[in-house]
């Protein structure tokens, strides 16, 4: 029986780019959280869950207790759109991006350039591929 492949999720959360993986109490711990498509109007969502995560706590139990945290801020670019203190969420704009914009600008849309910072594993018709070459 063929089986599908599995969608990707449209969303990546990315630890900061350092070996870092301990964090004394009351510390500061910032993440970035990128939403693809249509999951930006699914925002409040994760906004919500990260809080929730944070009084239950993650991670391996240590003492019978999993690791807290307090959800302080959200930002979208550098504006603030979430603070504890208010426990709302302001939405930012988020423009809909489509590769047919570039052509109509007059920028090439056949070629564009990807920079990876970190591991990546891809798939091509569903089998791995080592590489990011144009497969037509």
């Amino acid at each position: 029986m063929f089986e599908s492949p599995k969608l990707p999720h449209p969303f990546v959360i990315e630890p900061p780019l350092n070996q870092k993986n301990k964090f004394p109490p009351r510390s500061a711990f910032e993440f970035d959280l990128i939403l693809f498509g249509d999951m930006n109007k699914k925002l409040p969502y994760f906004v919500y869950a990260f809080r929730e995560m944070g009084q239950l706590g993650i991670g391996r139990r240590v003492n019978g207790q999993r690791g807290r945290f307090s959800l302080e801020k959200v930002f979208h670019r550098e504006k603030i759109i979430y603070e504890k203190k208010d426990d709302r969420i302001q939405m930012p704009d988020v423009p809909d991006f489509d590769f047919q914009d570039l052509t109509a600008s007059g920028q090439s849309g056949n070629c564009i350039r990807v920079t990876l910072v970190t591991p990546l594993r891809l798939k091509y018709k569903n089998r791995l591929t080592p590489d990011l070459r144009s497969k037509r």
